[in-house]
């Protein structure tokens, strides 16, 4: 697998490096280049009449090295960013994405799906306790669309994360937490007009592009993006998990679940009446007990 550019600066960061906007905008400058590269490569091998925006390494990178590091706080960019794939995903069949039901595949505009390798083995639970987490047994109420999270001096990410109503019913690990809460998780299905209102700059301009400035307003209305990736496990409103999740540093309070599915676990009752916590991904069980 061939590193990117953008992943060889980030490893290079020192330790105790604070990502500030120029940081971002220095990495945005390089997100850019690869774009009008990789548009390029895929524009070689694509027809102009499909109508699919390819998958560009603007998503790729970011999705690498951003979403991935799903502490959102710089102290620990290194250790959960992934190793970026060159590949290029162009999915043609819509049906067989995993979207939310309200929205119609005939909707889904594009598809970008991102490939990580891990600098940290994210199948043990235990690699996923850092500062800030706490896992929660959680009954999930709504999920609703994608959007692009607000912008702070700790936690900015380019990529959407869907917003999770959820009942908090008891807490596991780390900082108590009950009531009610939106919690969020990484990639889901936004629409292209709230892309185009929340990304600004050089941000901006990589969906120009995408062609993605192009369409009318209505299909920007009504079509979506889907951004999705092989860890993704789509929770079921109704049901209870339990999940891993991240304490933003953020003025308001924004909860996140550490590294998709890997932090999403189903509950087992054995018939000694222990409770045991069931990987949505790896199906690996553990008491989460650390």
């Amino acid at each position: 697998m061939k590193d990117s550019r953008l992943h060889n600066e980030l490893q290079s960061f020192p330790k105790d490096y604070r990502l500030n906007e120029r940081s971002f905008n220095s990495i945005s400058d390089h997100i850019n280049k690869e774009l009008v590269m990789s548009q390029i490569e895929v524009q070689k091998r694509i027809p102009n009449t499909r109508k699919i925006v390819a998958t560009t390494l603007l998503t790729l990178t970011l999705a690498a090295t951003l979403i991935w590091s799903f502490s959102g706080q710089d102290s620990n960019l290194q250790k959960f960013a992934g190793i970026h794939s060159d590949k290029l995903l162009i999915l043609e069949n819509k049906q067989d994405v995993s979207i939310q039901k309200e929205i119609n595949p005939e909707d889904i505009y594009s598809v970008s799906q991102s490939q990580n390798s891990w600098a940290v083995d994210p199948r043990e639970p235990q690699n996923l306790i850092i500062e800030g987490t706490s896992i929660v047994h959680i009954k999930v109420l709504n999920i609703r669309e994608a959007e692009i999270l607000p912008k702070y001096e700790n936690f900015y990410t380019y990529m959407p994360y869907t917003p999770l109503d959820v009942e908090i019913v008891d807490t596991i690990y780390g900082k108590d937490l009950s009531g009610e809460k939106t919690i969020y998780i990484g990639g889901g299905d936004i629409r292209i007009s709230n892309l185009l209102d929340s990304w600004v700059g050089s941000e901006y301009t990589g969906l120009e592009k995408m062609g993605l400035t192009k369409l009318s307003r209505e299909e920007q209305e009504t079509k979506f993006i889907s951004y999705t990736s092989e860890y993704d496990y789509k929770m079921v409103p109704g049901k209870e998990y339990v999940v891993i999740l991240s304490d933003q540093e953020t003025e308001d309070e924004i909860y996140t679940v550490m590294a998709l599915g890997y932090g999403i676990f189903e509950i087992i009752q054995t018939d000694q009446g222990k409770k045991v916590y069931k990987n949505v991904i790896t199906g690996k069980t553990s008491d989460l007990d650390f």
